[in-house]
């Protein structure tokens, strides 16, 4: 076993090289757990090479005063912590300097292991999902990370540059010769599967999910094979760039009830064809889906009354702390709640802020999705930003999701089943225009109340109260679940 098989382990977090040129380096100067020593004509030609190594190499060696020089070779000395290595094999001092010493002795060739290390950190997961969902763009990427010299060197300069920053970079596929765009954070680099056709119009790469400002692709790391979603956001007059990033803090300072973003990839993308616009990107937390598609996939059991009731339980009470936190969601809906699975059963998050707000004010226009807007929302009438529209939109998104599995006396001859069959033929907008706008309904119209009072039926039965004094709020509906 070589000195470089017990220290060379891909890692990231640690601090990178101060710079390239000699005065950069001081002599005995300790970076991250390693302490260095140099003299003024330190050689320019490896820098490079030494970046690598600070990254990679020397994480996992613990700095004190225990240490030797490992190799002493164009005026450059690099020390190794023995206690390390003793620690890591389970050998005694002795041995652990015998087999430092043993190790190569040149530079350059210990240097150039730390760098065919560091082309091979791509992730065995990572390396089978590009083959198998890129073809021959992941074995382009791959090879590329393999044996393209101006690739790794250029990949290494923006991850120095990264390191030193904290924040993420992006690699345009057409500056870097690959594929696919990079975005490089400080937890890895990351393959974003967003491209587009060679005349920068139709998306070759599927999208996840698309709304009025925001589309979201995959994304996989290479160092671990995790997939992220990435999330890449208009920036205009009615969604300015502070909006976009504060939308980002969001889903960080919410914990557990929405999808995380990875820390610091928050970057600004500018727009080819339109050198003025530009897009805030971004990576989350991969979720399963959304919760029309965890019905339709059938990765949810929804044929009993106490499986809907945890999945109803489960969005009230993630739209109630939402409220709680002096927040108004405003475009509450089915494809708004993200899923993944965790021991067969689906688990929810609360997703897509772009349209919250803390302030109760009126707009001019109407705020969220027509079809779970409610009725003094879709007339004008009253403030957009209110615990009971939220309210409204959790009901109608309940009704929606499970109206056919809801008890037939509960919704027979009621308007609901008409609004219901309007949207299965997407004709909602002529029928809010009559029902809504033109001759508004009444509640004994539009809904009556359940016989079982201890039921999802009467919960929707709730949240759907025309009038806002008489609706339940997120927070009132998510107590009933939880007795029920």
């Amino acid at each position: 076993m070589t000195t470089a098989d017990l220290i060379l382990s891909p890692v990231t977090g640690l601090p990178p090289i101060l710079g390239s040129r000699a005065n950069d380096l001081k002599r005995e100067t300790i970076l991250g757990n390693v302490s260095i020593a140099t003299m003024d004509d330190f050689p320019h030609w490896c820098t490079g090479c030494l970046s690598w190594f600070f990254q990679y190499v020397c994480k996992p060696i613990y700095y004190d005063r225990n240490w030797m020089p490992l190799v002493n070779q164009n005026q450059l000395s690099v020390y190794v912590n023995i206690n390390s290595i003793k620690k890591r094999m389970g050998i005694t001092s002795n041995q652990a300097r015998e087999l430092l010493q043993r190790a190569d002795n040149s530079l350059e060739r210990f240097l150039t292991e730390a760098k065919k290390d560091l082309t091979n950190h791509v992730h065995n997961k990572a390396r089978n999902y590009l083959v198998k969902h890129l073809g021959s763009d992941g074995t382009q990427i791959l090879s590329a990370f393999e044996r393209n010299e101006t690739v790794i060197n250029r990949l290494n300069e923006i991850k120095t540059e990264v390191e030193r920053t904290g924040e993420a970079q992006l690699i345009f596929r057409e500056e870097s010769n690959l594929p696919r765009t990079l975005l490089v954070t400080p937890s890895g680099v990351y393959v974003l599967f967003n491209r587009k056709d060679s005349k920068g119009q139709g998306i070759i790469d599927k999208m996840l999910g698309q709304g009025a400002f925001k589309k979201v692709y995959k994304a996989i790391n290479l160092n671990t094979g995790e997939k992220a979603a990435f999330c890449s956001v208009n920036i205009g007059s009615s969604n300015p760039r502070e909006a976009n990033e504060a939308e980002y803090y969001l889903h960080n300072d919410l914990g557990e009830i929405t999808c995380r973003p990875v820390p610091h990839s928050l970057v600004t993308k500018r727009v080819k064809k339109d050198p003025k616009q530009s897009r805030t990107c971004y990576l989350m937390e991969r979720m399963k889906g959304h919760l029309w598609n965890v019905i339709s996939r059938k990765h949810m059991d929804i044929t009993s009354q106490r499986s809907r009731i945890d999945v109803a339980k489960q969005m009230a009470t993630l739209v109630a702390h939402f409220n709680s936190q002096g927040r108004r969601h405003r475009d509450i809906k089915p494809e708004n709640f993200l899923y993944f699975l965790q021991n067969g059963k689906a688990v929810v998050r609360l997703a897509d802020f772009g349209l919250a707000t803390v302030e109760e004010k009126y707009h001019k226009h109407i705020i969220g999705t027509d079809l779970y807007s409610s009725p003094e929302a879709l007339r004008k009438t009253a403030h957009h930003a209110t615990e009971q529209n939220d309210g409204w939109q959790l009901g109608m998104t309940l009704a929606m999701l499970f109206f056919p599995q809801l008890d037939s006396s509960f919704i027979k001859g009621t308007k609901l089943l008409q609004f219901w069959q309007a949207a299965r033929r997407e004709n909602t907008k002529q029928w809010i225009a009559d029902h809504w706008i033109k001759t508004p309904l009444r509640q004994n119209q539009w809904l009556k109340p359940p016989k079982n009072q201890n039921s999802m039926e009467y919960v929707i039965y709730k949240l759907l109260q025309i009038d806002p004094a008489q609706r339940w709020t997120p927070a009132e509906a998510a107590q009933v679940l939880a007795r029920l």
